[in-house]
């Protein structure tokens, strides 16, 4: 079907360019004829799927001639090389100028290819308060808006910047992805004498964020220094109560073998030495295990002293402020040192 257009296409501007030549006797004639001959050749490279050598042709013709339909046949061509972004806005342009006048069955295709489009690339859109400013992206002049309305570009990070005439007033890194859309709004806002009370005004919120992020960052600090410092007076308390537990059964364990060496007798003297041995370690055990458990528990106070002091000092569950960084943001942002348009982000 964008065969068939594209043929059309040709057929309506071979038209157009006759009829500017046969009135023309001087040099422009000479270049309206070289433009049709690289179109007629960029028609042919189409019909044999050179579907690159076909958009050389067409875009030498545009050079050498400007035409709004051209854009639609550009268009075609980077859509079949996988070139989708560009493809998008070529017809995007190619819709501005040719929406009312263009063949209906050029529309539609232009239409269903821009659908496909918007699925495969991402969508900027750009709303714009004022006349006269320009958006690049990656280094390309996209237009003046409200001309560059919507913009295609291919999945990932862009670099974008807001011109007015040689000066740049705005620029960003923006990472978008497929489908996916982000909004800006350009407004050219300031006034003359505003410069000075809106860098005083940024530069505040400025430093009042960054104080805001410090504190923020100390208080999870504080936090998790809390929270392990707790987590260690638990485990050493419980460490202790092991410790006691061990030395109390071995204390039972003496006292058996002292009840039994009783009722025995231990005459002998080989049974006296045995259990003397064994009175011995088993001492020896309980008194370790007890001094453990003493040495636990001392550490376990200190631990648990110093997260009470921490929680009396730094006071790490203190409410933070409920203010996001954009609602606190000065609306709209003039960046320091700029008056002019600015650029807001909607996403």
């Amino acid at each position: 079907m964008m065969r068939k257009i594209l043929l059309f296409c040709f057929i309506h501007l071979w038209a157009v360019t006759a009829a500017a030549g046969a009135g023309a006797q001087d040099p422009s004639m000479t270049k309206s004829e070289l433009a049709k001959q690289y179109f007629n050749k960029g028609v042919a490279l189409y019909t044999d799927g050179d579907y690159e050598a076909a958009l050389n042709s067409f875009l030498k013709s545009y050079e050498l001639r400007p035409h709004d339909k051209l854009r639609y046949n550009i268009g075609v061509c980077l859509y079949f090389l996988g070139e989708y972004a560009k493809a998008g806005n070529e017809f995007v342009r190619f819709l501005a100028k040719e929406i009312g006048d263009a063949d209906p069955n050029m529309l539609k295709e232009a239409l269903k290819a821009l659908e496909d489009i918007k699925q495969k690339c991402g969508t900027l859109k750009f709303k714009a308060e004022g006349s006269g400013i320009d958006i690049w992206i990656d280094g390309e002049n996209h237009g003046e808006i409200p001309l560059a309305t919507v913009t295609y570009v291919d999945p990932g990070t862009h670099a974008i910047k807001a011109c007015l005439g040689d000066e740049v007033f705005w620029a960003a890194k923006v990472t978008v992805g497929a489908a996916e859309i982000k909004t800006f709004n350009v407004a050219i806002s300031a006034k003359p004498g505003d410069k000075k009370k809106a860098e005083e005004k940024y530069l505040k919120w400025l430093e009042k964020q960054n104080r805001l992020k410090a504190q923020s960052a100390k208080t999870k600090v504080h936090r998790t220094l809390f929270y392990v410092t707790l987590a260690l007076a638990v485990a050493a308390a419980a460490a202790g109560a092991a410790s006691g537990g061990i030395a109390l059964d071995t204390m039972h364990e003496l006292d058996d073998l002292d009840r039994d060496c009783e009722s025995d007798g231990c005459g002998t003297p080989g049974k006296y030495d045995h259990y003397l041995a064994k009175r011995s370690d088993l001492y020896g055990e309980a008194e370790v295990s007890g001094n453990t458990s003493t040495g636990l528990f001392a550490v376990s106070g200190a631990l648990a002293l110093s997260s009470l002091i921490i929680l009396l000092v730094t006071k790490p569950f203190k409410k933070e402020s409920s203010k996001s960084i954009s609602s606190q943001s000065p609306q709209p942002l003039l960046l320091p040192g700029r008056l002019g348009p600015v650029l807001t982000l909607y996403y």
